[in-house]
C-alpha cells in the first residue's frame, strides 16, 4: 500500500500539479524544460518541500516525479529523472522564494524522516509506521515501498 492509494495523502497528484501551475503563473515563466529542471531541483533532488501544515509535498518516486514534470514541461521522465538538464539556479531560487512566501519550508529527506518520527511533521500514518519499522530493523529503505 502506498500513501498515494489509500486516500490519506495530503498532496495528491492533482494538488501538486495545481501548485506547479500556480508557481509558473506567479513567476510568469513558460512551461518549458528550463522550468521543469528547476521544479525537479526543488521537489525531487532529495529535498522535501513542507507546507504550512507540516505536510510534505510528495511527488512520488524520482521516476514518477520526472513523468509529472514532463507532462507539464515537455520531454519525457528521463529528461528529469536522469538529471539531463542543468537547472537555472536563479529560477530555482525564485521558485523557492515563491514557496516560502506562501508558508512552505525545505528540508532534506533524512531530516524529514527524523521530524516524522519526532512528530514535527504531519504525514500519512503508514509513513511513520514504515520509518519506525526501519528504525527497528524490520524494513530496509532500498527495495521497500511505503
Amino acid at each position: 500500500m502506498t500513501p498515494m492509494t489509500d486516500g490519506t495523502d495530503p498532496w495528491p497528484n492533482h494538488k501538486v500539479l495545481e501548485l506547479w501551475t500556480a508557481i509558473r503563473e506567479a513567476l510568469d515563466v513558460p512551461f518549458d524544460m528550463d522550468f521543469g529542471a528547476a521544479l525537479w531541483t526543488v521537489f525531487s533532488n532529495n529535498e522535501r518541500v513542507i507546507d504550512e501544515d507540516g505536510c510534505v509535498v510528495d511527488t512520488g518516486t524520482w521516476r514518477y516525479a520526472g513523468g509529472m514534470i514532463a507532462t507539464l514541461c515537455g520531454g519525457d521522465y528521463m529528461d528529469y529523472y536522469m538529471s539531463y538538464f542543468r537547472a537555472d539556479e536563479g529560477l530555482v531560487e525564485r521558485i523557492r522564494a515563491a514557496l516560502r512566501l506562501h508558508g512552505f519550508t525545505f528540508t532534506d529527506w533524512d531530516e524529514w524522516e527524523r521530524g516524522v518520527l519526532e512528530d514535527r511533521y504531519r504525514c500519512p500514518p503508514q509513513w511513520k509506521e514504515f520509518f519506525e519499522g526501519v528504525r527497528r530493523g524490520e524494513h530496509h529503505r532500498v527495495g521497500d515501498v511505503l
